[in-house]
């Protein structure tokens, strides 16, 4: 709940609705609830989730319907003959709900529903070390043996890691499936938790930050409506499971109550927030914003980009301070941003440390197609004086007033830029981003080392890697601390990839979409040992189909020092911005 409050999803903090349905079924196979009122109960509760976040009446609807087959299929026949009972007036109240919510159903399946997931899948998988590891967010995580290892989980999960559940915990659920599993109830609490964390793992297991093979669940995930879930939010409910094994254990054991006061004491502390972490930070807006200040510098009809960008900083809430006195260009409306802003690769660099050789011309190019007018910069943005050295190359004006530095660009300066467009500009950004890499490896090894001990902190030590040419947020603005940029463990430099692999090869790789990636996987394709897209499928192997254009992922690119000297000479390396 701490990581959805500091992504600012508060829809999804609201999960009382949860534990209430299962609460109310649980009644009614009681016998303490007639079968109107929970078709009734359960309307009103489905409706109020659906209300508040659809992909959790998604979940609930589907997890739900799963606890029940699972109960249906492990309990003896008294019980079957209640679950019976109950079905009627838990459909009844389902369609209660659908025909409540309906308007809502046919705008977004048949308007304004997007197509394919919305994040991917992947990226907020859960890593399995996650299950176990405390991260720097949890109180044992401030001890440097469990903080060190959090490196190896995925990097998105990394830093505010909402899997984990800890030893003690998993400790109790061993001890109560031990005990417990001759009962119905045993049964049916486990598979279901064993399930769900399934469901969390994602389409492809993680390990350490690595993509080990693919799960069964990818088949789920492929679906119109789970594909567009986000794996480790069904964490919530392996909470909720383990919650319930957890109150059914230490009622339940005969171990004396000196012990279990112990035992619920390391449950508690190692699950124990860190509460000196920045969850929270203050929306102080500047008084530009506040007050009609803005409007002597920004016109009504001005689209202006503002800094920090989009979730890294308010730029949305100093919107409505203005009464929405202009147009915003960005913000936060949910699916994070336009989903049209993905296809510039300026775009990353707005909101994380990427990999850019040419970021003055990319950055152009973004200001131009999205008719950028000005550019406001709050002073209290770490990474301000980055955005102002950019800014500069197409200012008119630049002026200071009530805590904000503003750029009134100039039309011809950014005019030129109207003739780039977007997929030009990727495909050569992705050319040049895996041309500098393979690069940098070969100046490695001109200077007679092995690939063995080759990181990107060497390559950047050794110049190979230009270090100007990491773009984008270094420092967050929420918290003031510095993003990591550099994590040798997996050769991760600004978004990027580079560093020894398996048998003295190279490996380099980067983010982007296969119609990125094209051109520079053919021209790379007689030279590369191996070439994942995303990992785990090698496209040099025979009969292995091209992936779909749009699909993102990574691609990693793996080689021989021979064909790595091999294929240096025809190299052209772009110039620092």
């Amino acid at each position: 709940m701490l990581t959805e409050e500091f992504n600012s999803d508060l829809h999804v903090t609201l999960v009382f609705l949860i534990p209430l349905a299962a609460y109310v079924v649980v009644r009614a196979l009681e016998g303490n609830l007639t079968r109107g009122k929970l078709a009734v109960l359960l309307a009103a509760i489905l409706i109020g989730q659906f209300l508040t976040a659809v992909e959790g009446f998604a979940m609930l609807t589907m997890l739900g319907t799963m606890a029940l087959v699972l109960g249906w299929i492990f309990a003896p026949r008294d019980i079957v003959g209640r679950l019976a009972i109950i079905v009627a007036p838990l459909l009844i109240g389902l369609t209660i709900t659908l025909v409540v919510v309906s308007p809502y159903l046919y705008f977004l399946f048949g308007i304004a529903s997007p197509r394919g997931e919305i994040w991917s899948v992947d990226t907020f998988s859960v890593d399995l070390l996650g299950l176990l590891f405390p991260s720097r967010v949890n109180s044992l995580g401030l001890f440097p043996p469990f903080g060190s290892l959090t490196n190896y989980f995925v990097p998105v999960l990394a830093i505010r890691n909402p899997a984990y559940v800890g030893l003690p915990l998993f400790a109790v659920v061993a001890a109560y499936a031990w005990d417990g599993w001759r009962s119905p109830t045993g049964k049916t609490l486990i598979v279901s938790l064993l399930a769900v964390l399934v469901l969390s793992l994602g389409p492809r297991l993680h390990i350490g930050g690595n993509m080990i093979f693919t799960m069964p669940s990818k088949v789920l995930f492929s679906l119109p409506l789970i594909q567009k879930m986000l794996p480790y939010r069904f964490m919530t409910y392996a909470f909720l499971i383990i919650a319930i094994i957890t109150a059914l254990w230490f009622a339940s054991n005969r171990m004396n109550y000196r012990i279990n006061v112990a035992l619920a004491a390391v449950v508690i502390l190692s699950t124990l927030p860190n509460f000196s972490y920045p969850w929270f930070h203050p929306a102080n807006a500047p008084e530009f914003f506040t007050t009609a200040e803005y409007r002597e510098y920004i016109k009504p009809d001005d689209n202006v980009l503002i800094f920090p960008f989009s979730w890294r900083g308010d730029s949305m809430l100093w919107h409505a301070q203005t009464e929405m006195g202009f147009h915003l260009v960005g913000g936060w409306p949910g699916a994070l941003h336009p989903m049209e802003f993905e296809n510039w690769p300026f775009f990353w660099a707005l909101l994380q440390p990427t990999y850019l050789p040419d970021a003055t011309r990319q950055f152009g190019a973004f200001l131009a197609h999205h008719y950028v007018d000005s550019i406001a910069i709050a002073d209290g943005d770490p990474n301000g004086k980055y955005w102002g050295n950019l800014a500069s190359n197409f200012a008119e004006t630049k002026r200071q007033a009530g805590g904000v530095t503003i750029y009134r660009l100039k039309a011809t300066a950014l005019k030129p830029y109207l003739e780039l467009s977007a997929e030009q500009l990727q495909q050569q950004s992705r050319a040049s981003v895996i041309d500098s890499l393979v690069f940098a490896a070969s100046q490695w090894l001109s200077t007679g080392h092995s690939f063995a001990q080759f990181d990107p902190a060497k390559a950047v030590e050794s110049k190979a890697l230009n270090d100007s040419w990491c773009a984008g947020v270094r420092i967050d603005p929420t918290s003031g601390r510095e993003n990591e940029v550099m994590e040798t463990i997996h050769h991760w430099y600004c978004g990027i990839e580079i560093g020894g692999g398996y048998h003295g090869n190279v490996i380099v790789g980067a983010p982007g979409t296969y119609a990125d990636f094209e051109p520079t996987i053919e021209r790379y394709r007689k030279f590369a040992t191996h070439i994942y897209f995303p990992y785990g499928i090698d496209l040099l192997r025979p009969g292995v189909p091209a992936p779909p254009d749009g699909e993102r992922a990574f691609l990693e690119m793996e080689f021989t020092p021979q064909r790595i000297a091999a294929i240096a000479p025809q190299l052209r390396i772009p110039s620092a911005p």
